[in-house]
């Protein structure tokens, strides 16, 4: 349900606007935003939903006036008053809304173009609208406040927007730095709660509850024409159960009433009267305390009121008012008393209900806003260089990890056609063998940083496999290419990886022209030896298979990241800092050589497994695929939309939590962003 006129309490208190309405209460809502805010960029949006006119327009309105401070910049958007004919109509519209907006508050953006929304609308959006923004966001985090998310709902039912719709919108807002969503979502009724809301489990919501009595009370004494007592606020809040909407309509028509009788002190008979006259339902001038039920387990206070209402006339009221409110005022004081007593021993706050957020990549938006055009795979060339790796000892020496507190893997003699180290010769690749053992997979229920699609935590067996030590490096990519003579589509028809001159600063990797029409692919100069981005999960792929290798499964790479000694991190248990890993980074410099860090290696001395880049493993992505995993050898889902990306990165977004050997994410195979890299495996 759209709540079009859900303008209420939307000033701050003590001051009375124009529409007589005064914003109190909702510091738990405050409290959990600034929570969330504190966060360097939640990858996931927030969600306040209620009963319709249950007051969430009106805190859009108090954060958009300033409420969270200087340091946030607020776009409030109301979805209910947007085009909707289509998803290009639509972004325009909004796109052009929220510049409005921002010119109100001294941000010239241009005017978005139409037409640049009819081919790819979300590019469109991003491109004209979104960065523009966050290019002037003077220092501040960009809040993007969203009322009636039931319209958008409403029209993917309608099936006019695709069902991804409402999570390709919040994750190409949140694929951004410093830029964070708020979305309002309004229950059928008063009572009931929409169906589809558990399709929201994994977004951090909170509940708007009905005002608290000591809100009532702040607001029937704000500035006013009369004065109200304790009693007759109580009174108030049982009449009306704290409901914001029918406390303002209340509130207004005792103003005009007061006005209309020049009543100075607002008694219970007065509201008695003025409630029938507002509503055509006839009340005494008491009713009995609201009932307080909880729901087992849901978290959430449910109020119910048993009072029924019984005919009584407007005119016995106006009539015998003097004689009544001198009954009342007896009665009133030992039941109200009374009541008000039980009631704070029954009534505790309302709980905020906040659900984990589900650990899911920052750059999903992007693969949509890239929106790869659909293309028949062709063969790819014939890799003819593709030679046999040859277990040859390198000479090049590993760097000692820094010595800790958590155990290290002890290493079993192999036999001799399974060396513990080789290079692969045909890219020089140092590989490490990892050899068979049984370790837990995943994490348990009492690990507070888990998602969901980490558990249950089982035991998994693998055999043999060398893993490479270090993460394909810019040179070892560009050498492929050469041979390969392009990147465009030449990996299953897909692009295997975007060039500097396609993505700007943050590809290490360049397009050459030699002069005769053919191209070479070279790294930055100086920057051979960081680890390859920008690269498809065809492209790692294709390199993989090309130096006689493949990607390692999601459980080889857990594996080779943990050990069997069920360690957060690759180096053990201790917290992530920079001598250990690339990540919380706010500057792409950061990044680091694939061999820098040996602090950070894991027991089986592999670098750069948290930070640094997200790894492509082979694996199709299966939210709930631990439940029924193979115990030996697991190679994923059958199929699937999306692949599987281990490691963490390094951006600002990602926090200790995402850099941990059991965190998950996954990706469309075609995606291709500067966070996101590989390394091979291979099976001896």
């Amino acid at each position: 349900m759209i709540e079009p006129t859900e303008a209420l309490l939307s000033s701050s208190p003590g001051e009375q606007p124009a529409n007589g309405r005064v914003f109190v209460g909702r510091e738990e809502v405050f409290g959990w935003l600034e929570k969330h805010l504190a966060r360097r960029s939640p990858t996931q949006p927030l969600l306040l939903v209620g009963a319709p006119e249950m007051g969430k327009t009106a805190v859009l309105q108090e954060i958009d006036n300033g409420r969270l401070g200087p340091h946030v910049l607020t776009i409030t958007v109301d979805f209910a008053g947007l085009l909707r004919d289509s998803l290009s109509i639509f972004l325009h519209d909004l796109a052009q809304t929220a510049v409005a907006k921002l010119r109100q508050k001294g941000i010239d953006i241009a005017e978005p173009n139409q037409a640049d929304f009819v081919v790819n609308p979300y590019k469109s959006f991003q491109d004209h609208f979104l960065q523009p923004v966050l290019a002037q966001r003077d220092g501040r985090n960009l809040l993007f406040l969203f009322d009636n998310l039931d319209v958008i709902l409403a029209q993917i039912e309608a099936e006019i927007f695709a069902p991804n719709t409402f999570e390709a919108f919040y994750r190409l807002i949140h694929a951004h730095a410093h830029a964070y969503s708020l979305f309002t979502l309004t229950y059928p009724n008063k009572n009931n709660k929409p169906e589809n809301l558990t399709s929201f489990e994994t977004i951090p919501t909170f509940e708007l509850p009905p005002l608290s009595q000591a809100d009532v009370m702040a607001l029937f004494r704000q500035p006013t024409q009369f004065a109200t007592v304790k009693d007759v606020v109580a009174y108030i809040y049982q009449l009306t159960g704290g409901h914001p909407a029918e406390l303002q309509r209340l509130r207004q028509a005792l103003d005009a009433w007061q006005t209309q009788y020049h009543i100075r002190q607002l008694t219970v008979a007065d509201v008695a009267t003025v409630y029938q006259s507002m509503t055509g339902t006839a009340v005494p001038p008491t009713i009995p305390p609201f009932a307080i039920n909880r729901k087992p387990g849901n978290g959430r206070t449910v109020y119910r009121s048993p009072y029924q209402p019984s005919p009584t006339s407007r005119n016995i009221w106006v009539i015998g008012g003097a004689l009544m409110m001198i009954a009342v005022a007896i009665v009133v004081v030992g039941l109200l008393f009374r009541n008000m007593a039980n009631q704070q021993a029954a009534n505790p706050p309302a709980a905020i209900s906040e659900t984990a957020v589900a650990l899911t990549s920052e750059a999903l938006a992007a693969a949509i806003i890239a929106q790869t055009p659909t293309v028949t795979p062709t063969e790819p060339p014939t890799a003819t260089f593709t030679p046999t790796a040859t277990a040859t000892a390198t000479s090049t020496p590993t760097p000692e990890p820094t010595a800790s507190a958590t155990p290290t893997i002890t290493l079993t003699p192999t036999p001799e056609d399974n060396p513990t180290y080789l290079t692969r010769e045909a890219d020089g690749m140092a590989m490490r063998l990892i050899q068979a053992g049984t370790f837990m997979m995943g994490s348990t229920d009492e690990d507070i940083m888990a998602a969901s699609d980490e558990k249950p935590a089982h035991p998994v067996t693998l055999g043999n496999f060398y893993m490479d030590q270090y993460e394909v490096t810019v040179a070892q990519y560009a050498a492929f290419l050469n041979r390969l003579g392009t990147y465009r589509q030449a990996c299953e028809g897909f692009d295997c990886a975007l060039p500097r001159n396609r993505t700007g600063v943050i590809s290490l990797l360049l397009e050459d022209d030699l002069g005769d029409g053919k191209l070479q692919y070279i790294p930055l100069t100086g920057f051979a030896n960081y680890p390859i981005n920008h690269v498809s999960w065809y492209g790692a792929k294709a390199y993989c298979e090309a130096m006689g290798a493949r990607l390692p499964t999601e459980a080889e790479w857990e594996y080779a990241a943990r050990g069997d000694d069920g360690r957060l991190y690759p180096w053990g248990n201790e917290a992530p800092n920079e001598t250990r890993a690339v990540f919380n980074s706010e500057n792409f410099d950061n990044l680091k050589p694939v061999n820098a860090l040996p602090n950070g290696q894991s027991a089986f001395e592999i670098f750069g497994m948290a930070g640094s880049m997200w790894e492509w493993t082979a694996d199709w992505y299966g939210e709930d695929y631990y439940a029924n995993s193979p115990t030996t050898n697991p190679t994923g889902p059958e199929t699937g939309l999306m692949r599987v990306i281990r490691g963490g990165a390094w951006p600002f977004n990602i926090e200790a939590d995402r850099v941990r050997a059991a965190n998950r994410s996954s990706l469309t195979p075609d995606f291709i962003s500067s966070t996101i890299g590989f390394r091979c495996a291979r099976t001896p």
